[in-house]
């Protein structure tokens, strides 16, 4: 599924092509507090104290569950010590339910840390196949960005409203079809995947595999060349006008400033090589409308 597709009408071709794959694994909530419920049903009526996400579901689903009105379930939100949207699934919350319900007193339940990690859901893995066309100075004139992923199947695989629904995908594929990058021909696509592994919200949900790809891409291409990899962002960060890439607005000129002021701020030297137990590194994002730079040295 092409997600976004632009394309000059006289196509150059590049002198040097460079293609690489990167592979994401599913990845698991681990907070530091592991799901916990402490529940008392009562005849007609039952009372909840847990950390959730989602406290109105919470309510509706347990009344259902106990065949009682919403309005007779009290949910008591805790503070929650780590949610990254694992929460907002209430597994755990109807577990204390069933056995407060059973045993006919309050209970609390407190899932074990391997209960915790077997049996909550995961980051969906992904794979990543990107190339980049350079032309003979350099420059890069061409971007094509795969992505081979799954749909959340928490509540059932959503479905798009039409076969090739391009909007439906670009909402799986955070970090894929908003690249920042001026390049004048560049096309992104999604494969969906079946899996059969239970996954759903995890932190930035979709972007952090795709833009993990993308910016590890675009820190070869720097490489291949021999460039400073922060100068060669900029260096694809030309234009002042936003644009939107599906429903997100993309302002180059403020991502240009926010890692230019990460160079001076770091004291950035490319030209000053680290230490053999040091490492550095950046990468830049816009998620959601909002713009990102992380810069970071290593030492080990």
């Amino acid at each position: 599924m092409v997600l976004r597709s632009e394309k000059p009408a006289a196509t150059e071709e590049p002198a040097r092509t460079l293609e690489a794959s990167y592979f994401y694994p599913f990845a698991v909530h681990a907070p530091l507090e592991t799901m916990n419920c402490v529940a008392a049903v009562r005849p007609n009526e039952c009372e909840l104290w847990t950390p959730t996400q989602d406290p109105n579901d919470l309510q509706r689903d347990a009344a259902k569950m106990l065949g009682i009105a919403p309005e007779k379930v009290k949910v008591h939100v805790t503070s929650i010590g780590g949610g990254f949207g694992r929460r907002l699934a209430n597994d755990y919350a109807f577990e204390a339910i069933e056995v407060s319900r059973v045993v006919e007193a309050p209970v609390q339940v407190l899932w074990t840390r391997p209960d915790d990690t077997r049996h909550g859901h995961f980051q969906a893995a992904s794979v990543h196949r990107l190339s980049a066309g350079l032309d003979v100075a350099g420059k890069m004139i061409r971007w094509r960005h795969t992505k081979a992923g799954s749909l959340h199947n928490l509540g059932g695989v959503d479905k798009p409203p039409t076969p090739n629904d391009a909007p439906f995908y670009q909402g799986y594929a955070w970090g894929v079809y908003d690249l920042p990058y001026a390049i004048p021909d560049l096309e992104m696509a999604y494969v969906p995947v079946d899996l059969p592994v239970p996954h759903g919200p995890w932190r930035a949900v979709f972007a952090p595999g795709s833009v993990f790809a993308r910016e590890s891409f675009i820190d070869e291409l720097a490489h291949a060349q021999s460039v400073d990899p922060l100068a060669f962002r900029l260096d694809l960060l030309q234009g002042d006008e936003p644009f939107q890439a599906g429903d997100i607005t993309i302002d180059r000129q403020r991502l240009r400033r926010v890692l230019e002021l990460v160079r001076d701020k770091s004291g950035w030297d490319w030209a000053k090589k680290p230490a053999s137990a040091e490492g550095r590194g950046l990468a830049c994002n816009i998620y959601d409308a909002n713009t990102t730079s992380p810069m970071s040295s290593m030492w080990w």
